[in-house]
């Protein structure tokens, strides 16, 4: 299992605009166990109205895995965390 922490509530976002069409991104700031010494920090993409994660530690779902346009398996546009404490 591929764990991850939050340590706060905290969205960035930005906004531009793209051949006339407005865009925003909403995203928080996490960090995942990658084997090193060090977790990695890392952003979950938000979309419009969802809520951020609370601090904690969380696992990835098997919801945040797509598989791409090749048959490859990717992880999608939006993360999905279950919190740890649901994991047995």
């Amino acid at each position: 299992m591929i764990r991850v922490l939050i340590e706060d509530e905290q969205i960035n976002s930005r906004s531009g605009n793209k051949d006339g069409a407005v865009w925003t991104r909403r995203e928080q700031s996490a960090y995942i166990g990658n084997g090193h010494a060090h977790p990695a920090r890392f952003v979950i993409n938000l979309r419009d109205n969802e809520k951020p994660y609370p601090p904690g530690t969380y696992y990835l779902s098997p919801k945040s895995f797509v598989i791409g346009q090749y048959n490859d398996l990717n992880i999608g546009r939006y993360i999905v965390l279950d919190p740890a404490s649901d994991k047995k």
